[in-house]
């Protein structure tokens, strides 16, 4: 494996093509996760567009789109972003032969744009993969009790920010039903935005090892996001994968195929106290708890392990 490292430009595109020459490849493979939240500078974006032109002449080329681009009216600065990159992208999925995304909404509106092939749906796996270990032992080295319900939030930028509100009402309704429980912060989901009254743990950076630990002792995986779970979620594809039971928002950019999965609860967005009265069932029924996350690290081996996307990335793209 070869990196090239530097500026998006002419001289990184010569350096790329020169390394396709030398290889003898046929297929490029773009993965494309835009400059959406760049602050405006999208001469990068453009700049790149120019290259994919330039890359996916001659060759097979796939685009691997990563973001949903969905506006909404209530927040002006989304409506102009949003508007730009769409047009963007516009260009970089007529350039390819072969267009994947994770995003079910996205396909649906890819698949209006006149492209040579359908649009593939391709999910995006875990990259926290599984370690062994004893989460008893990992669970007695962080002092919890194993009666202690731990809740576990990871990720989510402003998604999660906006429904704080939901965690402050799961806070309220274990206090109120005096089950023993602490939170377990991942991926820096910041503290001070939800009013915690149990132990905190923060562990701040870790590795994916580390990772996995701390997901193994967890009991309860919390997705309260505002616009709802989505398969690009690489954080929920990690609880899956370990095992975990899910307590998720259906919003704007759910997937429909979630409905199926049984170790994913999913509740409207917008319903904070059904949030938290699903929440509360788990924390009182260990055995559903269990059962439900052998059913999700089952699932997850079977459509969303890496070979399995391989292979669907395979079949839709060679001699095709």
């Amino acid at each position: 494996m070869e990196i090239v490292l530097g500026d998006i430009g002419r001289g990184w595109l010569a350096a790329v093509v020169g390394l396709l020459d030398r290889f003898g490849s046929d297929h490029v493979v773009l993965q494309y996760t835009p400059l959406m939240y760049s602050a405006g500078r999208w001469r990068i974006d453009r700049e790149l567009l120019r290259c994919w032109r330039t890359l996916a002449a001659g060759r097979r080329s796939s685009l691997i789109v990563h973001e949903g681009y969905f506006r909404v009216w209530w927040h002006p600065p989304s409506l102009v972003r949003g508007t730009i990159q769409k047009t963007l992208l516009q260009g970089f999925v007529k350039e390819a032969h072969h267009v994947f995304t994770a995003s079910e909404q996205l396909h649906w509106e890819m698949s209006e744009w006149a492209l040579v092939r359908r649009p593939v749906l391709l999910p995006i796996g875990s990259n926290i993969p599984v370690v062994e270990g004893d989460a008893a032992t990992w669970r007695r080295t962080h002092g919890i009790d194993e009666r202690e319900i731990v809740l576990a939030l990871f990720g989510g930028g402003n998604a999660l920010k906006w429904s704080a509100s939901h965690v402050d009402v799961v806070e309220a309704k274990l206090n109120e039903a005096r089950i023993p429980h602490c939170w377990l912060l991942l991926g820096g989901v910041p503290r001070n935005w939800f009013n915690l009254k149990a132990r905190v743990i923060d562990p701040g950076w870790l590795s994916p090892a580390d990772l996995s630990a701390y997901m193994q002792l967890t009991d309860i995986f919390l997705m309260p996001h505002f616009v709802g779970i989505a398969a690009r979620r690489t954080t929920l594809m990690a609880a899956l994968e370990h095992a975990l039971p899910v307590v998720g928002t259906s919003g704007s950019i759910t997937e429909s195929f979630w409905r199926e999965v049984a170790g994913v609860t999913l509740i409207d967005a917008g319903d904070a106290e059904g949030f938290a009265a699903a929440a509360l069932a788990l924390c009182s029924d260990r055995q559903q708890r269990v059962e439900l996350g052998r059913y999700n690290a089952s699932y997850f081996r079977e459509h969303f392990a890496w070979p399995k996307i391989v292979r669907k990335f395979l079949d839709a793209t060679v001699d095709n």
